[in-house]
C-alpha cells in the first residue's frame, strides 16, 4: 500500500471512528432526551391527576358543608348512652301528660348491627288516650321502631260525663273501658365511631 493510500485509509478510519463516536453520542443524547421527555409526560399526568383529586376534594368538601346540617340532624336522632335516663324521663312525662298509667322495663341492649335499647312499656288507659300516647311516642325526636304491640280490653273505669257533672243524675256517670297495652320498641343509640 502506498503511503498516500495509507494516509487516506487512516483518515477514513479516523473519520469513520469520529462518525461512530458522534452516532454513539447522538444515541446517548437521544436516550436521555427520551427519558427526560418520558419523565416530563409522567409529571404532567401526575399533575393532572393531582388537579383532578384536588378538584374532587374541593367539591367533596363543598358537598359536605351543604349536608352538614342534615348530618347534625341525623345524629341528633340517635340517643347517646348518656341520654338514656333523660329519655326515660321523657317517657314518664309523656305518660303523665297523657294521663296514662305506665310501667317501663328494659328488655335488652344490643350492640350489633346498630347499638339499640329495647324497652317494654305497659300502659293502662282508654283506647283514645292510648292512640294519643302512641302518636306522641312516634313524634319523639329519636329513631325508634315499634317491634310489637298487644292490646287487651281490661277493666272499666267509672267517670263523670264532662258535659253533665251532676253525679246524682244516673246519666252523668258512664263506664269507660280501659285497654291494657304492652309495647315493645327499640330506640337506636349513637353508633360507635
Amino acid at each position: 500500500m502506498r503511503p498516500s493510500h495509507k494516509k487516506s485509509f487512516t483518515n477514513c478510519l479516523i473519520a469513520f471512528a469520529c462518525c461512530l463516536i458522534a452516532l454513539a453520542g447522538a444515541y446517548l443524547i437521544i436516550q436521555r432526551i427520551n427519558q427526560a421527555s418520558q419523565q416530563i409526560r409522567q409529571t404532567k399526568e401526575n399533575l393532572a391527576n393531582w388537579d383532578k383529586k384536588e378538584a374532587y376534594f374541593r367539591e367533596l368538601s363543598i358537598e359536605r358543608e351543604k349536608i352538614s346540617p342534615d348530618l347534625i340532624a341525623i345524629n341528633q336522632g340517635f340517643l347517646n348512652p348518656e341520654q338514656i335516663v333523660q329519655f326515660i324521663k321523657e317517657l314518664e312525662d309523656l305518660s303523665r301528660d297523657s294521663q296514662i298509667s305506665q310501667e317501663i322495663k328494659t328488655i335488652q341492649k344490643d350492640e350489633e348491627p346498630t347499638p339499640s335499647l329495647t324497652l317494654n312499656l305497659n300502659l293502662e288507659t282508654t283506647f283514645k288516650q292510648t292512640l294519643r300516647y302512641l302518636a306522641r311516642l312516634e313524634s319523639l325526636q329519636y329513631f325508634n321502631k315499634l317491634d310489637k304491640i298487644q292490646m287487651i280490653s281490661g277493666a272499666t273505669k267509672i267517670a263523670a260525663n264532662p258535659e253533665n257533672l251532676n253525679l246524682e243524675n244516673p246519666e252523668a256517670v258512664i263506664n269507660i273501658p280501659l285497654i291494657k297495652t304492652t309495647l315493645e320498641f327499640t330506640i337506636f343509640l349513637m353508633p360507635k365511631k
